[in-house]
Protein backbone atom coordinates (compact mmCIF):
# COMPACT_ATOMS: atom_id res chain seq x y z
CA UNK A 1 0.00 0.00 0.00
CA UNK A 2 2.73 2.60 0.72
CA UNK A 3 3.77 4.76 -2.21
CA UNK A 4 7.42 4.65 -3.20
CA UNK A 5 7.67 8.42 -2.79
CA UNK A 6 6.56 8.55 0.83
CA UNK A 7 9.02 9.47 3.53
CA UNK A 8 8.87 7.80 6.97
CA UNK A 9 5.74 8.91 8.81
CA UNK A 10 5.10 9.86 12.41
CA UNK A 11 2.40 8.04 14.39
CA UNK A 12 0.05 10.96 13.69
CA UNK A 13 0.76 10.81 9.94
CA UNK A 14 0.14 7.07 9.94
CA UNK A 15 -3.14 7.65 11.78
CA UNK A 16 -4.24 10.05 9.03
CA UNK A 17 -3.41 7.59 6.25
CA UNK A 18 -4.80 4.54 8.05
CA UNK A 19 -8.01 6.28 9.11
CA UNK A 20 -8.76 7.51 5.59
CA UNK A 21 -7.94 4.09 4.14
CA UNK A 22 -10.05 2.18 6.64
CA UNK A 23 -13.04 4.50 6.30
CA UNK A 24 -12.94 4.32 2.50
CA UNK A 25 -12.34 0.58 2.21
CA UNK A 26 -15.06 -0.22 4.75
CA UNK A 27 -17.56 1.66 2.61
CA UNK A 28 -16.29 0.53 -0.79
CA UNK A 29 -15.59 -3.12 -0.08
CA UNK A 30 -13.40 -5.09 -2.49
CA UNK A 31 -10.68 -4.60 -3.56
CA UNK A 32 -9.50 -4.16 0.04
CA UNK A 33 -6.26 -2.41 -0.85
CA UNK A 34 -5.40 1.07 -2.04
CA UNK A 35 -3.63 1.78 -5.29
CA UNK A 36 -0.51 3.95 -5.43
CA UNK A 37 -2.65 6.73 -6.91
CA UNK A 38 -5.05 6.53 -3.97
CA UNK A 39 -2.19 6.68 -1.47
CA UNK A 40 -0.85 9.71 -3.32
CA UNK A 41 -4.28 11.36 -3.12
CA UNK A 42 -4.33 10.93 0.67
CA UNK A 43 -0.82 12.41 0.81
CA UNK A 44 -2.00 15.35 -1.28
CA UNK A 45 -4.95 16.00 1.05
CA UNK A 46 -2.68 15.94 4.08
CA UNK A 47 -0.08 18.18 2.40
CA UNK A 48 -2.85 20.62 1.51
CA UNK A 49 -3.77 20.85 5.18
CA UNK A 50 -7.21 19.25 4.84
CA UNK A 51 -8.11 18.08 8.35
CA UNK A 52 -8.77 14.40 8.89
CA UNK A 53 -12.31 15.06 10.08
CA UNK A 54 -13.08 16.93 6.84
CA UNK A 55 -11.76 14.05 4.70
CA UNK A 56 -13.76 11.48 6.66
CA UNK A 57 -16.94 13.53 6.41
CA UNK A 58 -16.41 13.90 2.66
CA UNK A 59 -15.95 10.15 2.21
CA UNK A 60 -18.99 9.31 4.32
CA UNK A 61 -21.13 11.87 2.49
CA UNK A 62 -20.03 10.44 -0.87
CA UNK A 63 -21.30 6.98 -0.02
CA UNK A 64 -24.44 8.28 1.68
CA UNK A 65 -25.38 10.06 -1.53
CA UNK A 66 -24.35 7.08 -3.64
CA UNK A 67 -26.77 4.85 -1.74
CA UNK A 68 -29.62 6.88 -3.22
CA UNK A 69 -28.42 6.41 -6.78
CA UNK A 70 -26.55 3.83 -8.83
CA UNK A 71 -22.89 3.24 -7.94
CA UNK A 72 -20.20 2.72 -10.62
CA UNK A 73 -20.57 -0.77 -12.11
CA UNK A 74 -17.99 -3.53 -11.83
CA UNK A 75 -14.87 -2.84 -9.83
CA UNK A 76 -15.44 -0.66 -6.76
CA UNK A 77 -14.91 3.09 -7.14
CA UNK A 78 -11.51 4.57 -6.47
CA UNK A 79 -10.79 7.13 -3.78
CA UNK A 80 -10.95 9.79 -6.47
CA UNK A 81 -14.71 9.10 -6.44
CA UNK A 82 -14.75 10.97 -3.10
CA UNK A 83 -12.60 13.90 -4.20
CA UNK A 84 -15.54 16.18 -4.99
CA UNK A 85 -17.22 15.72 -1.60
CA UNK A 86 -13.93 16.15 0.25
CA UNK A 87 -13.25 19.39 -1.61
CA UNK A 88 -16.80 20.61 -0.99
CA UNK A 89 -16.49 19.77 2.71
CA UNK A 90 -13.27 21.78 2.87
CA UNK A 91 -14.87 24.66 0.97
CA UNK A 92 -17.76 24.70 3.46
CA UNK A 93 -15.25 24.82 6.30
CA UNK A 94 -13.50 27.80 4.73
CA UNK A 95 -16.82 29.51 3.97
CA UNK A 96 -17.81 29.20 7.60
CA UNK A 97 -14.62 30.97 8.59
CA UNK A 98 -15.25 33.80 6.14
CA UNK A 99 -18.99 34.04 6.78
CA UNK A 100 -18.77 33.94 10.53
CA UNK A 101 -16.19 36.74 10.50
CA UNK A 102 -19.00 39.14 9.65
CA UNK A 103 -21.82 37.52 11.62
CA UNK A 104 -22.79 36.71 15.18
CA UNK A 105 -19.82 36.89 17.53
CA UNK A 106 -16.95 39.27 16.72
CA UNK A 107 -13.62 37.62 15.97
CA UNK A 108 -12.17 38.85 19.25
CA UNK A 109 -14.97 37.08 21.15
CA UNK A 110 -14.29 33.83 19.34
CA UNK A 111 -10.59 34.04 20.16
CA UNK A 112 -11.44 34.76 23.80
CA UNK A 113 -13.78 31.75 23.90
CA UNK A 114 -11.16 29.47 22.35
CA UNK A 115 -8.58 30.74 24.84
CA UNK A 116 -10.97 30.19 27.77
CA UNK A 117 -11.84 26.65 26.67
CA UNK A 118 -8.16 25.82 26.20
CA UNK A 119 -7.29 27.22 29.63
CA UNK A 120 -10.13 25.22 31.19
CA UNK A 121 -8.88 22.04 29.56
CA UNK A 122 -5.32 22.59 30.76
CA UNK A 123 -6.52 23.33 34.29
CA UNK A 124 -8.70 20.20 34.50
CA UNK A 125 -6.62 17.75 32.45
CA UNK A 126 -3.74 16.86 34.82
CA UNK A 127 -6.02 14.93 37.18
CA UNK A 128 -8.13 13.41 34.42
CA UNK A 129 -5.57 11.08 32.88
CA UNK A 130 -5.25 13.08 29.67
CA UNK A 131 -2.35 11.87 27.46
CA UNK A 132 0.71 14.08 27.23
CA UNK A 133 0.37 14.52 23.48
CA UNK A 134 -2.99 16.28 23.98
CA UNK A 135 -1.63 18.41 26.80
CA UNK A 136 1.27 19.46 24.58
CA UNK A 137 -1.11 20.40 21.75
CA UNK A 138 -3.23 22.46 24.12
CA UNK A 139 -0.14 24.17 25.51
CA UNK A 140 0.95 25.19 22.03
CA UNK A 141 -2.56 26.45 21.26
CA UNK A 142 -2.65 28.46 24.51
CA UNK A 143 0.60 30.18 23.56
CA UNK A 144 -0.72 31.09 20.10
CA UNK A 145 -4.06 32.30 21.47
CA UNK A 146 -2.17 34.57 23.85
CA UNK A 147 -0.48 36.42 21.01
CA UNK A 148 -1.87 39.33 19.03
CA UNK A 149 -2.79 38.60 16.38
CA UNK A 150 -3.41 34.88 16.95
CA UNK A 151 -2.27 32.68 14.05
CA UNK A 152 -5.56 30.98 13.23
CA UNK A 153 -4.09 28.75 10.53
CA UNK A 154 -1.58 27.41 13.05
CA UNK A 155 -4.47 26.69 15.43
CA UNK A 156 -6.27 24.75 12.70
CA UNK A 157 -3.13 22.68 12.16
CA UNK A 158 -2.98 21.90 15.88
CA UNK A 159 -6.64 20.83 15.76
CA UNK A 160 -5.81 18.50 12.87
CA UNK A 161 -2.79 17.06 14.68
CA UNK A 162 -4.94 16.50 17.77
CA UNK A 163 -7.51 14.62 15.68
CA UNK A 164 -4.78 12.35 14.32
CA UNK A 165 -3.47 11.72 17.83
CA UNK A 166 -6.97 10.91 19.08
CA UNK A 167 -7.32 8.15 16.51
CA UNK A 168 -4.03 6.65 17.68
CA UNK A 169 -5.40 6.69 21.23
CA UNK A 170 -8.82 5.23 20.36
CA UNK A 171 -9.55 1.70 21.57
CA UNK A 172 -11.99 -0.88 20.23
CA UNK A 173 -14.31 0.09 23.09
CA UNK A 174 -14.19 3.72 21.90
CA UNK A 175 -15.06 2.62 18.37
CA UNK A 176 -18.05 0.61 19.63
CA UNK A 177 -19.25 3.50 21.79
CA UNK A 178 -18.92 6.02 18.95
CA UNK A 179 -20.79 3.96 16.37
CA UNK A 180 -19.96 3.63 12.67
CA UNK A 181 -17.78 6.22 10.98
CA UNK A 182 -14.43 7.78 11.77
CA UNK A 183 -15.99 11.23 12.08
CA UNK A 184 -18.18 9.96 14.91
CA UNK A 185 -15.15 8.37 16.56
CA UNK A 186 -13.28 11.67 16.54
CA UNK A 187 -16.20 13.47 18.14
CA UNK A 188 -16.43 10.72 20.77
CA UNK A 189 -12.73 10.99 21.56
CA UNK A 190 -12.88 14.77 21.95
CA UNK A 191 -15.78 14.33 24.36
CA UNK A 192 -13.96 11.54 26.23
CA UNK A 193 -11.00 13.77 27.02
CA UNK A 194 -12.91 17.05 27.13
CA UNK A 195 -10.64 18.35 24.38
CA UNK A 196 -11.85 21.66 22.93
CA UNK A 197 -11.26 22.93 19.44
CA UNK A 198 -8.48 25.50 19.34
CA UNK A 199 -9.33 27.35 16.12
CA UNK A 200 -11.62 30.31 16.92
CA UNK A 201 -13.94 29.81 13.92
CA UNK A 202 -15.37 26.73 15.69
CA UNK A 203 -17.02 29.09 18.15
Amino acid sequence: MPSQNLTPMTDESQAYFQSVARAFLALRGAPLILSAAEVDLIAAWRAAGIPLLVVLEGIERTFERASARSRPRGRGPTLAYCRGEVERAMARRRDRRVGEAGRSKPREDKIARAAAETARFLAEAPGAGVPEILLAAAGRARDILGRSPADEEALERIDAEADEALLVLASEADARAAGPGRARLLRHMRERYGLPFFAPFNY
